[in-house]
């Protein structure tokens, strides 16, 4: 049988699950909004080559990304262990990023170390260490033309990207 707590336990690991999700929903489709809204308002984002406020972060990577003119990139998340105790969440998950430079394909593996907080009945990330395993660029070779490309609904790094018009997918006419 599942009492409460243990009820009380999957929920709240689910909670912080999908703040790591909306992380990488953040970044990748450059929603700076979304991206902030994963950290407390004095949380910290730990990057080693950035340091500071997690809502400065989100403005900052976005903006790197755009003025590098990087295509798009892709965040997933995986093997996310989360050790609970009390309004505190000690939370390490592994981070599998590729983004297209123009010229090559750069693939970054990482973990990210996350201290959660519980604050008025919310999960975010209150401190978050970016630790580095595997970093390596590939040269790029597109197997579509731009025309093909463009007709297989191709993902993009803002508001038009269409997992924004989700909620009416099959209602067009």
């Amino acid at each position: 049988m599942v009492d409460n707590r243990q009820l009380q336990e999957l929920l709240d690991k689910q909670a912080i699950t999908e703040v790591l999700y909306r992380y990488c929903r953040g970044v990748d489709r450059g929603d700076v909004a979304l991206l902030a809204s994963v950290y407390h308002d004095d949380g910290i984002d730990d990057h080693g080559f950035w340091k500071g406020l997690g809502k400065d972060f989100a403005v900052f990577i976005n903006g790197m990304l755009l003025e590098s003119g990087s295509g798009n990139c892709q965040h997933m998340i995986s093997n996310v262990l989360i050790e609970l105790d009390g309004d505190v969440a000690f939370v390490e998950s592994y981070s599998d990023a590729v983004r297209d430079t123009g010229t090559h394909r750069e693939s970054v593996q990482t973990r990210y170390l996350d201290r959660f907080e519980r604050r008025l009945g919310e999960w975010r990330i209150a401190h978050r260490l970016v630790v580095r395993d595997l970093h390596h660029m590939e040269e790029r070779r597109p197997i579509y033309s731009d025309e093909e490309w463009n007709i297989r609904s191709p993902g993009r790094r803002d508001r038009l990207d269409p997992v924004y018009r989700l909620r009416s997918l099959g209602q067009e006419i």
